[in-house]
């Protein structure tokens, strides 16, 4: 049977005066290069030992004869040597394949081990397509390791996430959320991803990411877009200003640096739903400032200026920020018997307001 299969190689169809041709031209000679190749790859027992260790891998037969703790061991070492191709493409093959002996392998394997060995001998300029086969396959703790030892390779190197976007072509981003373990990421993984997943276009899957993120990740995280891409977060945006106003504040320093309108309107809807929270009064002034720029902005500072739940010093910076609009100025400082009970400074700045 064999015999047959091979008589059908097409290199056996080849007329054989070719070979004899190529022969007397010297085309089957080696180089120098190519000999000194061949003669250190003999010498080396690693060599010998990554062949022994490849026809395993690749035959079910062989694999099912041999010790899975010593073929796990080996795989290691090899992966700890160099990260190649075809050293990824085997471990994938071997943990999708469905024979007992594979099972033994693949359980005998220290799934942190081999992630941190694939993180630390990638040289991020190729491998991206086996590693993305890879995850598609590895165990979930096999797969989270290695996707957080890139990212954090990716928070301090541009080659890494360059890496990582080329990733994310042969592994699909959607994976992501099944193997992340957003309780571990760090404020620097946090921007690291930010960077890759607005890299790939994937906003949808960004804002589902870092609603999982721990707050100081995904408030570092959201300080690293730009502030015209910050509605879309409003889920995140809400939790961190549940928790706290630290984790927002510095978000609406940034947009008051936006023109854009639908920017200018969720900051007048964020002061307007959280006036309970002890803004940074410069902060907050500087966004009244920029909420006056059109109509939609002045409707939320009259708003503001009455809120009996916003500190009284922030309400005099929305009345401030309303100075030459008469119709909204007046609106904002109507009397009302809840006025008796003002702080005095608050009420002095109402009279004069209605005075002039």
């Amino acid at each position: 049977m064999e015999l047959d299969r091979a008589a059908l190689l097409p290199e056996l169809g080849v007329d054989v005066a070719r070979y004899a041709d190529d022969a007397r031209a010297r085309r089957f000679e080696l180089t120098g290069d190519d000999l000194r190749s061949l003669e250190e790859g003999v010498s080396d027992p690693a060599t010998w030992s990554r062949a022994e260790l490849r026809a395993v891998l690749e035959q079910p037969e062989l694999r099912a004869l041999a010790d899975a703790h010593d073929v796990s061991r080996r795989l290691l070492a090899w992966l700890r040597e160099r990260v190649e191709a075809r050293a990824l493409t085997l471990l994938t093959e071997l943990l999708a394949a469905e024979d007992e002996a594979a099972s033994r392998v693949s359980a005998a394997l220290d799934a942190q081990a081999v992630a941190g060995a694939i993180v630390e001998g990638l040289r991020f300029e190729r491998g991206a397509d086996e590693l993305g086969a890879l995850l598609r396959v590895a165990p979930v703790p096999m797969a989270r390791e290695i996707l957080h030892g890139l990212f954090a390779e990716g928070a301090t190197r541009s080659d890494a996430r360059y890496f990582l976007t080329q990733l994310a072509y042969s592994f699909e981003p959607q994976r992501w959320l099944e193997v992340w373990a957003p309780e571990r990421v760090d404020s620097a993984e946090a921007i690291a991803l930010t960077r890759v997943l607005i890299g790939l276009g994937l906003d949808v899957l960004l804002a589902d990411m870092l609603a999982l993120l721990p707050p100081t990740s995904a408030s570092a995280a959201l300080e690293a877009l730009d502030p015209e891409r910050l509605p879309a977060h409003e889920q995140t945006i809400e939790r961190l200003a549940r928790q706290s106003v630290d984790g927002v504040s510095t978000l609406v320093g940034k947009m008051t640096h936006s023109t854009a309108p639908e920017v200018r309107s969720y900051l007048g809807d964020l002061l307007r739903r959280h006036d309970t929270l002890p803004w940074d009064p410069r902060e907050f002034s500087r966004a009244c400032r920029h909420l006056g720029g059109d109509d939609e902005g002045r409707e939320v500072l009259v708003d503001l200026s009455r809120s009996t739940r916003l500190d009284p010093q922030l309400r005099l910076s929305a009345l401030n920020a309303l100075r030459g609009d008469t119709e909204r100025l007046g609106r904002a400082a109507a009397w009302r018997l809840r006025e008796l009970v003002e702080p005095p400074e608050l009420r002095a700045a109402l009279k004069r307001i209605r005075k002039t």
